[in-house]
């Protein structure tokens, strides 16, 4: 049970999961241990929550993409309606392009296909832990599989968290946005 492999392609062979005193411990538990069960489900609703955020994420993304194009057709369509009177104005004109810009590459960052880490490849599973050379009890099973899942957690929970970030730099190019054109309409 020392060194399981998971993702044999993208990780190679794992770090010491199961020690021999854990997996004593783990051989004097009752065969289904509902205990291990119900931590690999939390981990899995985890996962799950991710990949919800990550599609939330995303769908907001454009959504602000097309909330950046109408304001800058709005008040586009307006300010540019005659020649631009002065160097404040195409100043103002040329920062809020800048921000729709903006709001643009931020999306684009958002929706990039990262490497994310959903789950684990079964046929890893079957190699590993049931037809491997030494096969896993279902507890030790659980117990490897709950500490796999979570360090995907932790990893996935920092990119998400830059992409949030995109967001909100986001969010923030569109107020910029709105108050260039707004200068520009006044100028």
């Amino acid at each position: 049970m020392i060194g399981r492999r998971r993702r044999t392609a993208d990780t190679g062979t794992a770090p010491k999961v199961i020690d021999s005193s854990e997996e004593t411990y783990l051989q004097g538990l009752p065969v289904d241990d509902p205990r291990l069960a119900l931590a690999l489900e939390q981990v899995q609703r985890g996962l799950t929550q991710q990949q919800g955020s990550l599609d939330n994420l995303r769908a907001r993304a454009g959504t602000l993409v097309a909330a950046s194009s109408l304001v800058s057709s709005f008040f586009g369509s307006s300010v540019l309606r005659e020649p631009l009177s002065g160097l404040a104005v195409q100043g103002m004109v040329i920062l809020a392009f800048a921000a729709l810009g903006a709001v643009i590459v931020s999306a684009v960052v958002i929706i990039w296909p990262y490497e994310w880490k959903w789950g684990i490849d079964g046929y890893s599973l079957l190699g590993d832990y049931v037809v491997g050379d030494r096969p896993s009890s279902l507890n030790a099973m659980r117990y490897s599989l709950t500490f796999y899942v979570q360090q995907d957690l932790l990893e996935n929970e920092k990119q998400l968290n830059q992409l949030w970030k995109a967001l909100q730099f986001s969010v923030v190019a569109i107020a910029l946005q709105i108050a260039f054109w707004s200068v520009a309409l006044v100028l």
